[in-house]
């Protein structure tokens, strides 16, 4: 397995790293171009907290016959430049727009992990028009008092972290989930893998009100890494 992914990744050397300006600042993303000329919408991926597009280089060269894969850096993540004060999930979602109108990309395919999912779901509800359709893998979907030991948790007590590192757990830890995802009309398809997300995700699924559910119990850890293959599959069932 780890072979493979080396050889994905040697595979995504062709891959495009550039800057596009964005209301915080510069938004740092990773492109891979189509491989067919007859190209379908580009694919964005958003990642989970407290990584970068970087986490998709595994997958990238395994989705780009027919379409380009995107792959942005949240403000304050990876090269992306650092807001000044903590954003939130929607400000995540409209840097994303900067980059796509950076682009001259009108209309994309979303795909979001764990925090990407959130981020994902308000691009869907900020300019509907643009998101053609999400595809949301392990939704960290928490409300109430669950949602506020999270933040305490993962945000407050860890002091380890960077403050900006905890940025990202802030938004998705104060994100008012269950008062948002029931107003997203864009089509969703909703994958579950057999992780600590699993019951949250099916949660989540039930307060979509136009989504597909699926879950891919095989797929256990590591999704981006170890199962690789699995998920692009996965990916490309829910776009078909």
């Amino acid at each position: 397995m780890i072979d493979e992914v080396t050889d994905i990744r040697a595979a995504a050397s062709t891959l495009v790293r550039q800057d596009c300006p964005g209301r915080f600042g510069a938004v740092h993303l990773r492109r891979l171009d189509a491989a067919d000329t007859k190209t379908r919408r580009p694919l964005v991926f958003l990642h989970p907290s407290p990584y970068s597009g970087a986490y998709f280089e595994t997958v990238m060269p395994l989705l780009n016959d027919q379409r380009t894969i995107i792959a942005p850096d949240y403000p304050g993540y990876g090269e992306s430049a650092p807001p000044t004060a903590p954003p939130s999930i929607g400000d995540y979602a409209l840097a994303i727009f900067d980059a796509l109108d950076s682009l001259s990309i009108a209309q994309a395919d979303v795909v979001g992990f764990h925090t990407g999912c959130l981020v994902g779901a308000e691009m869907a509800l900020h300019q509907p028009d643009r998101i053609a359709s999400l595809i949301l893998i392990d939704i960290p979907y928490y409300v109430g008092a669950e949602r506020s030991d999270m933040h305490a948790r993962v945000v407050e007590s860890d002091t380890a972290q960077d403050e900006r590192t905890r940025w990202g757990f802030h938004a998705a830890f104060t994100y008012a989930s269950d008062e948002r995802l029931p107003l997203v009309a864009t089509p969703a398809h909703i994958i579950a893998t057999q992780s600590s997300l699993l019951e949250p995700t099916r949660q989540a699924a039930r307060m979509l009100p136009n989504c597909k559910f699926s879950e891919r119990l095989e797929i256990t850890r590591l999704v981006f890494e170890d199962h690789a293959r699995p998920i692009a599959n996965a990916i490309l069932e829910a776009l078909a």
